[in-house]
């Protein structure tokens, strides 16, 4: 984790394994791994996760989640002590055993962070860890052998199938749902999107509408619309590369498009006469 110089804070890294850290409200840090995917287990407080492209979310004390290999933003809430974990080739082990698993049902998308409530026995685990890191530096031995008996504990307090539904994250070939939507809306309509995504018409509608709170449908015109608006009036690119850019074929097609969705035709809204939008 890389703190701002915003607000102070105390960080005692464990390099690849346990890392423990203290942040006052109002810190907000990037947090990230170089050697790797992630687990946050909030000790105390409440923190707000952001990503570049994806929904913020809240995590109160007593729960863990798992972040991929990216940067994230990290806010303290309020007073907030954290224990990370980057993640050893076990956890991969683990996760593909939990894969394999006869009758397992596999997940194809992530549609939110995965996470999970701490009980008494990790959350004295952890106390035990947070002890040892505040007090001196484990080896590389004692990490490797902290996270083994994590991956043990985690197993014999939770189900199966949590475990695989938490630990999916780590599945390259699990596609975030709101990164899928975000690449495929500029090139493909809806009807492809749908079945590029492999889920049923029903299921898709049911996951969009609770992801971004409105129809796919609507949500992909206002937003090609928007970006439309914007390289009409901010870009020098020619109408009929735009047009190429967002599939429109025929230049009547795009100019109804212009005129129902922003409120004039391209070339009034290029030359910054149309009334302003939105």
């Amino acid at each position: 984790m890389e703190a701002s110089n915003k607000t102070s804070s105390l960080l005692i890294p464990g390099k690849k394994g346990f890392c423990y850290g203290t942040f006052s409200k109002g810190n907000s840090i990037k947090i990230g791994c170089k050697y790797g995917d992630m687990i946050v287990f909030i000790l105390s407080g409440r923190v707000r996760i952001m990503a570049d492209i994806y929904k913020e979310y809240y995590f109160n004390q007593n729960t863990f989640f798992i972040l991929k290999q990216d940067d994230y933003k990290f806010e303290a809430l309020s007073e907030v002590s954290v224990l990370r974990v980057c993640l050893s080739d076990e956890w991969v082990v683990f996760y593909n055993k939990l894969k394999n698993l006869k009758g397992q049902k596999k997940v194809k998308f992530l549609y939110q962070l995965p996470w999970m409530v701490t009980l008494p026995r990790i959350d004295s685990f952890l106390l035990n860890i947070k002890q040892k890191l505040s007090h001196s530096e484990l080896s590389h031995q004692d990490q490797d052998e902290l996270q083994i008996n994590l991956i043990s504990l985690l197993s014999k307090n939770y189900s199966r199938g949590e475990l695989y539904k938490f630990l999916v994250a780590l599945d390259r070939d699990v596609t975030d749902f709101y990164k899928f939507i975000l690449d495929s809306y500029r090139n493909m309509g809806l009807e492809e999107i749908i079945t590029a995504s492999g889920l049923s018409v029903s299921t898709f509608n049911r996951k969009f509408n609770k992801l971004f709170g409105v129809s796919p449908y609507q949500w992909i015109i206002a937003n090609r619309a928007e970006e439309i608006h914007r390289c009409l009036k901010h870009t020098k690119l020619p109408v009929a590369e735009i047009m190429k850019k967002y599939k429109f074929t025929d230049y009547a097609h795009f100019n109804r498009f212009c005129k129902l969705n922003l409120g004039a035709p391209p070339t009034v809204i290029r030359k910054g006469t149309a009334k302003a939008w939105g």
